[in-house]
């Protein structure tokens, strides 16, 4: 498994108990904080997998082309679109073989309000039409997706987020078809 974007951990700590004993987990980032905190969390489990923290940019990673079955994208897409006019899926594809499968769950955007602290030449990344459509160059089949609405409006809680987007999760459960 490769977990991009894992920040402070919270898919993995949730999920902690469905990892398979013999897998080997890589938690990716590029914030030392944040794994500093993951691996005190990580310590205090009561059994302890195989998962190993890397701190680095997601073209630096230091694992072999074609290695990982499987992607895990719990917000990593969105933190690294906002930012940088690309698709992260795109630049872990080196890492994934023809059988690998992805879970994706992000953010996506109906409407990017005009205002919005989103550079316009990164925006075009977070609409689902244009996630699809990466996706799908990439060689994913779509096996399972659901669109979850937020029931309540979303209230601004990082410098990109503006009260006035119109977003929701996007869940994808993905497999390669080459």
């Amino acid at each position: 498994f490769l977990d991009a974007g894992s920040g402070f951990g919270f898919f993995l700590r949730y999920t902690y108990d469905l990892i398979p004993d013999h897998s080997l987990y890589f938690a990716v980032d590029h914030d030392p904080m944040r794994h500093r905190f993951l691996k005190s969390v990580l310590a205090s489990m009561p059994e302890q997998k195989n998962i190993a923290l890397l701190c680095c940019d997601y073209g630096d990673i230091p694992l072999r082309s074609g290695s990982i079955d499987q992607i895990i994208d719990f917000g990593g897409s969105n933190d690294y679109s906002w930012i940088v006019p690309g698709f992260l899926m795109e630049r872990l594809d080196w890492l994934t073989h023809e059988k690998s499968t992805a879970l994706y769950l992000n953010r996506s955007y109906d409407r990017i309000s005009f205002d919005s602290s989103i550079q316009p030449e990164c925006r075009g990344y977070l609409y689902e039409e244009a996630i699809l459509s990466n996706l799908k160059k990439l060689g994913y089949a779509i096996r399972e997706r659901y669109r979850m609405d937020f029931t309540t409006p979303l209230q601004a809680t990082n410098p990109f987020m503006n009260d006035r987007d119109q977003m929701y999760r996007l869940w994808l459960y993905l497999e390669k078809q080459r």
